[in-house]
């Protein structure tokens, strides 16, 4: 009886109305691949539609079942930069903002630490400093964890970079930079994401570059 109630209920409420913002992503739910599209509203907070597979025809799926009106109304969308992703909402929702979620953003500068430091490595081994290429190489793991997380010894050991090898000491503080513009309010964020990008840019550092 009870969930004969609750799924009349369910069908009386339209899930797809009244978005404005919402965010699109993908999560597993079986091994071997399986993936389900997931569509949620950054207003209520609540999942509001999903679908399976992780593809452009999932997406538009969604847009069907929106509808042209309704996504019309659509002002922001977050998403992790997928191609499968941002091809359909250029297609059908070419009025919203799209929003690369903070997680992937951080993600991609955490990555281009990473990818410097295996340059360095390489560099240093190259050339003979074969201490200096095994010590780069146990560094993995503590320059991708964040500065907060870090214990005193491990902070002593990001800070020695300034004397040993200053362009991977400075890829570590774009990455934490990154982070600290996403703790600011809206019009902060967007004077110092400026200045990130502008530094980012010029910091012959080629992963950021």
């Amino acid at each position: 009886m009870r969930v004969c109630v609750a799924s009349e209920a369910l069908g009386c409420i339209d899930l797809l109305d009244g978005l404005v913002a919402i965010g699109i992503d993908e999560v597993k739910y079986k091994k071997g691949q399986k993936y389900l599209t997931v569509v949620c509203d950054h207003v209520s907070d609540r999942v509001v539609w999903a679908g399976e597979g992780r593809s452009k025809k999932t997406v538009r799926a969604f847009f069907d079942a929106l509808g042209d009106a309704r996504t019309a109304r659509l002002q922001f969308v977050s998403c992790d930069g997928a191609e499968w992703i941002r091809t359909v909402l250029a297609e059908r929702a070419p009025q919203a903002e799209v929003c690369l979620d903070t997680w992937h953003v951080i993600g991609w500068a955490t990555d281009a630490v990473d990818t410097l430091r295996r340059s360095e490595w390489n560099r240093l081994r190259q050339t003979g400093r074969a201490g200096a290429a095994k010590a780069l190489k146990g560094l993995r793991w503590l320059l991708l964890r964040n500065w907060e997380n870090l214990t005193g010894e491990e902070r002593a050991t990001i800070r020695d970079l300034d004397k040993s090898n200053r362009r991977l000491l400075r890829a570590w503080q774009l990455k934490e930079e990154l982070r600290d513009t996403f703790g600011l309010g809206p019009v902060e964020a967007d004077a110092a994401l400026d200045d990130w990008l502008h530094y980012a840019s010029r910091s012959r550092l080629e992963p950021f570059v």
